[in-house]
């Protein structure tokens, strides 16, 4: 479900971008506002994909990259109309995204750290159960050996 989410946000940022063309003479510092943005915006999605790509739960970030993304749209809209309504809407896009990159790259790191706790955890101290159980039963078989050649099993 969250692949087909991502999928799907990838593909709508993708289509907004190859279907909006800017209008360079006037619109310089607009067009580069949102070039900028758009920038930003796409390192964000790497960072999402590689943070999915580790295991990590990604919902929190996808909803500031479905809001950044909108407010780009909205800037692409506008450019030709309205360029510091283009402007302001890149800016806000951006700050959407200050920081995220390291949430992400937190994100990714703890559910590594959880897939290298879970390993441990699972096979390593399935490993140890097992020989314990084994030496276990030794040491019982053992125990009982001993009783009977003493004599004293009931």
């Amino acid at each position: 479900m969250r692949r087909l989410l991502v999928s799907s946000s990838i593909c709508l940022f993708l289509l907004l971008s190859l279907t909006t063309t800017l209008m360079a003479t006037g619109e310089n510092e607009a067009a580069t506002k949102i070039g900028e943005a758009e920038n930003i915006l796409n390192s964000a999605y790497e960072a999402v994909l590689e943070t999915e790509k580790a295991g990590a739960n990604i919902t929190g970030l996808l909803g500031n990259l479905t809001e950044a993304t909108e407010l780009l749209s909205k800037a692409k809209s506008v450019l030709s109309t309205n360029e510091s309504a283009a402007i302001e809407f890149a800016n806000q896009s951006q700050a959407k995204l200050d920081g995220f990159l390291a949430k992400a790259d937190a994100f990714k790191a703890d559910a590594t750290q959880q897939r290298y706790w879970d390993f441990m955890v699972n096979v390593v101290g399935s490993a140890v159960g097992a020989v314990g159980v084994v030496c276990g039963g030794f040491a019982v078989w053992f125990l009982l050996k001993k009783r009977e050649e003493t004599g004293r099993v009931a």
